[in-house]
């Protein structure tokens, strides 16, 4: 019988918040440097506090880590860069990125195809009558200082053709190929009113921009609209930019990450929580780029603030707003930032710990957003937190719950894989539970505990493996029964068996009609393919069906019979029996003179019979719509003869006689039956047969 599951519980459990087996990030982002002098060391997805920090920073920084997690630098974009030795690297002071607090001014990019080169991207503000430093770079070769790293000589502050305007935020996201890397920025006067997209490959920095117009029309100088920030989704399709000072401070932008291209969607302000509460702080997306959560600070009281999720997929002003979903509040000015563990991070000023968005792939609040999760030990935050280039992810998301019924699984991996490889932790599924698929489907064979993990190849030969374990919940298990046939105008009655808060549907799987009774069990003289649908109270289905045949009545008959009626006393007789519509096997009962005989239930009849005795046979039908169940054989009655003793005597015509002389010798046996067998014999030897 089939134990089908129908009910699927959409739901998503995501990332390495519910499962400390999931594999996330890679050790480029492990650690972070930031605030006064605070650290944290991600170690396997979990956050330690480390306090040898030695900037104070207020600004969005840039922290440094090769693959293997060991650290290498870090900046502020405007002071100077700190090596590992937490010393400063001697041609590193004096950096033109911006130094007021919120803003974004500083991010490292890799040099394509180089282990040791690095570009430090800054960017600048407004001073005086006129722009003073847009965006620049500087190269740092590790290779220099004993291997600690420098910026190499002259190769500091270098300007970059037609961004002299580029004001407040720089961000970075890997080209479609990721390989390549887009440098993103915004031009922000009455000129120039634009975002820039700058392309680094294996040749170097593209020094032709890709500009595309934004909607937020600047102030003119001496007070412009600064730009704040900048974030682009993990998937490199969804670009924000936050500003300072605009009634509509945060524009939602499309990001082509193949050409570069930024198309402005809608411009928005979060909900006021109050009528101080007004200016954007800082934006950050979930690792799946389904949601985008941002922060704000009140400019009348100061210590209040909140952070509103959105709905990316929404891409009209009107609906965006609806998917707005106030998720925290009653903190200060909070930095957002993804962490390796894909959770995000929030700064608090002048707070020694920071909060954390737990699952915020989750909509609503149940992204779990905790205040003071993570302690900095006595170091404390400011308004910033480290900002990387997003390289590599691996995540899964699934659908359904139950078992034997379809979960659905997709993969979310960036970049574009060039393999993959499932194994759903289920190996009594045997040869299904592996699939190469993408988005693949696995019937669970039983409830509980799965480790599912998602093996990836990067087409530069990259591997990562990420792990989510999920339950599965149990399911109701009815069980109908064997198939049944009956005889009309009998009924058949199908007991799905007692669940406790379950819910029962009875369909006809024949005529196809559904829904025939809600009852724990089903009553019908009607043939056809019963389904009962069980579901438990987590919305589990258990299923099992059963087929009732309606058959045509038939008699059950019995004959026996033994090779003679007539026998000698002593002797034994086999009788047998030859049944009709007895079903297999039927039940045999013997009996001789009306009484049961012992041991005789087989469809033979060994017995040593006395004269008189009558044998008769009971044969009971395990067949369906029969009639005349149990039927009795007509009686076979036995003649059994008394045995009578033989003798012989035999004469001869004489008893002395001449050689050579004939002798007749005469035989007079007692009882000698109707045709007796007569052997002679002289002195033991045979020599005639002869009457």
């Amino acid at each position: 019988m089939d134990q089908i599951r129908t009910k699927i519980v959409i739901y998503l459990i995501i990332g390495c918040s519910l499962s400390p087996n999931f594999l996330c990030g890679q050790g480029e982002f492990n650690n972070w440097y930031f605030g006064h002098w605070a650290g944290l060391r991600f170690t396997a997805g979990v956050p330690n506090s480390i306090s040898n920090g030695v900037m104070g920073s207020s600004t969005i920084c840039t922290s440094v880590s090769d693959s293997a997690g060991n650290f290498l630098f870090f900046s502020d974009g405007f002071s100077c860069v700190y090596n590992a030795n937490k010393t400063i690297m001697p041609n590193s002071y004096n950096l033109h990125g911006i130094t007021s607090s919120f803003f974004q001014p500083v991010i490292a990019v890799k040099e394509i195809g180089s282990e040791n080169l690095y570009y430090l991207f800054t960017v600048g503000q407004y001073q005086s009558s006129s722009v003073s430093y847009g965006l620049e770079y500087s190269i740092i070769n590790m290779n220099l200082n004993g291997g600690l790293g420098d910026i190499e000589p002259g190769q500091k502050n270098i300007s970059l053709p037609g961004m002299s305007k580029a004001w407040g935020a720089v961000n970075a996201t890997r080209h479609l190929n990721n390989r390549d890397v887009w440098v993103v920025t915004r031009l922000s006067d009455t000129d120039s009113n634009y975002f820039s997209s700058i392309l680094i490959t294996s040749s170097g920095i593209n020094s032709i921009p890709v500009l595309s117009n934004s909607q937020v029309n600047p102030a003119p100088i001496p007070n412009p609209d600064l730009p704040l920030e900048i974030k682009i989704s993990p998937d490199g399709t969804r670009l924000v930019c936050a500003h300072w000072g605009t009634s509509t401070p945060v524009e939602f932008c499309q990001f082509d990450p193949e050409t570069g291209h930024i198309s402005s969607l809608i411009r928005f302000n979060p909900s006021a929580y109050n009528s101080f509460l007004s200016s954007t702080r800082s934006m950050e997306f979930s690792i799946d780029s389904k949601f985008l959560y941002v922060s704000t600070i009140s400019q009348g009281l100061p210590g209040y603030g909140i952070i509103y999720q959105y709905d990316v997929s929404k891409t009209d002003s009107l609906s965006f707003m609806q998917s707005e979903v106030l998720i925290g509040l009653d903190y200060r000015r909070s930095a957002l930032q993804m962490g390796p563990n894909w959770k995000i991070y929030c700064s608090d000023f002048m707070i020694d710990s920071l909060h954390v968005i737990n699952i915020p792939s989750f909509h609503g609040i149940g992204c779990n957003f905790q205040i003071n999760a993570v302690s900095l030990n006595g170091q404390l935050s400011v308004d910033g937190l480290p900002q990387f280039v997003q390289k590599y992810k691996a995540y899964i998301h699934h659908a359904g719950d139950c078992p034997l019924d379809p979960v659905n699984f997709t993969s979310d991996i960036w970049p574009p894989p060039d393999s993959i490889r499932w194994n759903f932790g289920d190996p009594a599924s045997g040869v299904a539970n592996t699939s190469t698929l993408a988005n693949p489907s696995h019937n669970f064979t039983s409830s509980g505990n799965y480790t599912v993990a998602l093996y990836v190849r990067h087409n530069d030969n990259r591997t990562d493996t990420t792990w989510q374990t999920i339950t599965i919940q149990p399911a109701p298990q009815p069980v109908l029964g064997p198939d049944q046939t009956i005889c009309a105008p009998q009924t058949a009655t199908f007991d799905a068996g007692a669940c406790a808060g379950c819910t029962y549907q009875w369909d006809d799987l024949a005529t196809m009609t559904m829904n025939i009774g809600s009852g724990q069990t089903y009553t019908t003289g009607t043939p056809g393919l019963y389904r009962v649908n069980v579901t438990g109270p987590n919305g589990c289905t258990g299923r099992d069906t059963v087929l009732l045949t309606i058959g045509t009545p038939v008699a059950v008959s019995v004959v026996i019979a033994t090779v003679s009626t007539t026998v000698c006393a002593g002797e034994q007789v086999t009788f047998t029996s030859n049944a009709s519509n007895a079903g297999s096997p039927p039940g045999f009962q013997w009996n001789v003179n009306g009484i049961n005989a012992s041991n005789a239930n087989n469809a033979t009849f060994i017995y040593t019979p006395v004269n008189g005795d009558c044998v008769t046979l009971k044969v009971t039908s395990n067949a369906a719509c029969v009639t005349g169940n149990p039927a009795t054989s007509n009686p076979v009655c036995m003649t059994v003869n008394q045995l009578h003793p033989v003798s012989l005597n035999i004469t001869s015509t004489s008893i002395h006689t001449c050689a050579g002389t004939p002798v007749t010798f005469n035989a007079f046996p007692t009882n000698p039956g109707n045709s007796p067998v007569y052997q002679w014999k002289v002195n033991g030897t045979n020599s005639g047969s002869n009457s």
